[in-house]
């Protein structure tokens, strides 16, 4: 049996680093084969308490500007809802219930009062001679009352107001004009205008008012309870002076 030759030295070096090259190369890709089998497995949201649990326990710290801003958003809310139209200070006030529809109302600006104007008579003129309260062509504005079977009064009938602003319109053709009245202290005033003329009269003495002489024509009268608490109509009487 021949010897076999001795294993050169030299050569053992290069073949144990070329062995385990080999083998570190062969590790990698088994690392890397098996980092690819394993795909990632999706959370959901049970799936993370640690998520929300931390939410929940982190403490917040406003931030002062953040803060100045918010204010100020609620308090231009809540002036824009407070904003308001303001009423005017005089308003229009309609005509009392029951009178004409031509009365007109004028507003008195000093005291903020409503005056009434009553309207021109409609009704047909009065000719010359004595009419009693009662006549149809004397119109009576407001809440006048009517009295009757008194002795005292002609025909027994008289007219009463007991409210300032009430009135009485009627038109005559003559030239003047006689005004008969119950009278009594106490009693209240009256204004006469006839045409462009005014007069007053208070009703506490006499029982006859007669205006001045007028020209031949039509006119145009309204009478006024002023003042006072009562003012009365008995009669009227239509006078041709020439």
């Amino acid at each position: 049996m021949k010897n076999k030759p001795p294993l050169d030295r030299e050569l053992l070096i290069p073949i144990i680093i070329g062995v385990i090259s080999i083998l570190g190369i062969g590790l990698i890709f088994s690392l890397a084969d098996l980092d690819r089998g394993q795909a990632p497995v999706p959370l959901g949201p049970a799936e993370t308490p640690f998520k929300y649990l931390l939410l929940a326990t982190q403490t917040s710290t406003s931030k002062p500007e953040l803060e100045a801003t918010a204010s100020e958003e609620i308090l231009q809310t809540a002036v824009t809802m407070s904003t308001f139209v303001p009423r005017t200070t005089k308003e229009s006030i309609p005509s009392p219930v029951g009178t004409p529809s031509s009365i007109e109302t004028v507003i008195n600006d000093d005291a903020f009062a409503a005056t009434v104007i009553p309207p021109v008579s409609e009704a047909l003129p009065i000719d010359l001679g004595k009419f009693d309260d009662t006549n149809p062509n004397v119109e009576y504005g407001g809440d006048w009352s009517m009295q009757t079977n008194l002795g005292t009064a002609f025909q027994g009938t008289l007219h009463v107001s007991n409210t300032v602003g009430n009135y009485v319109t009627l038109s005559f053709e003559g030239e003047q004009m006689q005004l008969g009245y119950q009278s009594a202290a106490g009693f209240g005033s009256l204004i006469i205008t006839i045409d462009e003329g005014e007069y007053v009269l208070d009703q506490i003495a006499n029982g006859t008012w007669v205006s001045p002489q007028l020209t031949s024509d039509t006119h145009y009268v309204i009478i006024f309870h002023e003042s006072g608490d009562t003012i009365n109509l008995d009669y009227i009487v239509i006078l041709d002076v020439n």
